[in-house]
Formats: structure tokens, C-alpha cells, sequence
């Protein structure tokens, strides 16, 4: 019996929340049932971040690049993913984010792609990618949202219908942290008397870290001995450490990075 053919595209394969969970999916298929291929919009990713990429690779499952730097490659990423997928034959096709959401719709549909699957994760507030998305979006089977309030926001703002959404959360394989060790804070050169209130996310608009920061005075007044750390990094850092700077809570924030 042949098996299942499977495509899984996203915009880049770097570490992130989007690419884990498609890393997990993919790893996670039975390879007796279902055959996955799995494509980047982007290029591989730099060594210190290709984690991901490796995981794949050491399991067998072939990663194609279409290696697109900009959205003025949109229509080569089109016609180079659609090339892949003539040759792969998959019988479904599941995107991840907004890019691959939308070039991998056009792409399955010049390749004869008959499922089509989207991943909506993020409430992303420019209008015009509402747009892009309710087009791409009628020629999918299923749209899968991370959480209800992502599907709220799909049906009101992107006029997706009701009957394609899917609710799937993240998955977490907690086996992962079974041999974690606690790391003291002056081991990352943070003051050792401080409790750490922590958030690990990009560090970009979509994750409401302005918003963290505008709200986190007063909650400072309230736990003295609490500092607030951030472990991760975007496009926004230098805008936030000078939010923190204008709210004078500059030495209460520490930028962890990476």
C-alpha cells in the first residue's frame, strides 16, 4: 500500500513556535501511513538557529528552500514551490503562517494540490494581509487557528466561514524537560536577590511586549523584589529598551537575547 503523501510549507524554518510545531508534526506522522515533505519559503536557516532543520533531516524527511529574501520574490517562490510540488504529488498540502499561506495556495493550485490546509496563529492587525488571506483562503479545505480567540479574529477580520475553522492548540511534548536544571540569575549576570517575572517570545508587535512594558510600573509597585526578563529577540528591541527607558523601568528590564 502506497503511503499518504503530506506537504508542509512555512514561511522559514528557524526556531520558532510555528516551525517546532511543524518539526513535531512532521516527526510525529506514522512513516508506515503518511510520506511528508516539507518546504521554507526562505533560505536554510544560519547554523546557530537549524535546529529544526536538522531534526528533519536526521529523520529522513526531505526540506526543500525556495530561498526567497522579499515579497518582491513572490511570484518565483510561486512558480519554484509549485515546480516542487509537481514532483512530490502530495495529496494534501498544509501551510503555516501568513507567506506560505499565501504561496502555497497558488503554488497547490498550479500543481494539482487537491487539500489544502492553512494555519492561522497570529491576530495580525494590517489590513491589507486580511485581504490577501480571504483570498487564499476560499480555495482551502481547513483553516487551523492556535487558539479561539485566532479563530475569532479569522471569522470577523478575515470573513473566513465558520465551517472551515479548526481549533488545534499547540502541543507540547513535556518528556522534553524531564532533565532540565534550574540556571541561577548570576549565571546570566542578573542580580541574584530578584525574582524574575519571564517572558520568552520574538520580540515584535504581535506578542503585546509594548503593552507588557506600559502596564509593568505599576505591577513593579506591587512585587519590589520582581524584575521582569525577556528572553528572546526581533526587530522591536531597541524600540522596547527605550519604552522601558521612558517608563523608568530601564533597570528593572533585562534583555536577555537569543
Amino acid at each position: 500500500m502506497s503511503c499518504f503523501r503530506v506537504a508542509l510549507a512555512t514561511t522559514e524554518l528557524a526556531v520558532g513556535g510555528a516551525e517546532r510545531c511543524l518539526t513535531q508534526l512532521a516527526l510525529g506522522l506514522d512513516r508506515q501511513q503518511f510520506a511528508p515533505e516539507v518546504y521554507s519559503l526562505a533560505a536554510r536557516p544560519a547554523p546557530a538557529r537549524a535546529q529544526l532543520v536538522e531534526q528533519l533531516e536526521q529523520a529522513g524527511i526531505p526540506v526543500h528552500f525556495i530561498n526567497a529574501t522579499s515579497s518582491s520574490q513572490l511570484p518565483a517562490a510561486i512558480s519554484r514551490l509549485s515546480g516542487l510540488l509537481k514532483e512530490q504529488r502530495p495529496e494534501l498540502l498544509q501551510t503555516f503562517l501568513f507567506h506560505a499561506n499565501v504561496v502555497g495556495t497558488f503554488a497547490a493550485r498550479r500543481a494539482g494540490v487537491r487539500r489544502i490546509v492553512h494555519g492561522i496563529r497570529v491576530a495580525d492587525p494590517r489590513r491589507w494581509r486580511h485581504w490577501l488571506e480571504r483570498i487564499a483562503t476560499r480555495h482551502a479545505n481547513r483553516i487551523v487557528c492556535v487558539s479561539r480567540s485566532v479563530a475569532k479574529f479569522a471569522r470577523h477580520r478575515c470573513g473566513i466561514p465558520t465551517e472551515k475553522i479548526v481549533v488545534i492548540p499547540n502541543g507540547i511534548d513535556l518528556s522534553r524537560f524531564a532533565s532540565s536544571q534550574a540556571v541561577s540569575p548570576d549565571q546570566l549576570g542578573l542580580p541574584a536577590s530578584k525574582t524574575f517575572f519571564t517572558c520568552v517570545a520574538r520580540l515584535d508587535r504581535q506578542k503585546g511586549i509594548d503593552w507588557l512594558l506600559e502596564s509593568l510600573p505599576s505591577l513593579l509597585e506591587q512585587f519590589p523584589q520582581h524584575d521582569l526578563l525577556l528572553v528572546g529577540d526581533g526587530p522591536d528591541r531597541e524600540i522596547l529598551e527605550a519604552t522601558a527607558r521612558i517608563n523608568k523601568i530601564a533597570d528593572r528590564v533585562h534583555f536577555l537575547g537569543w
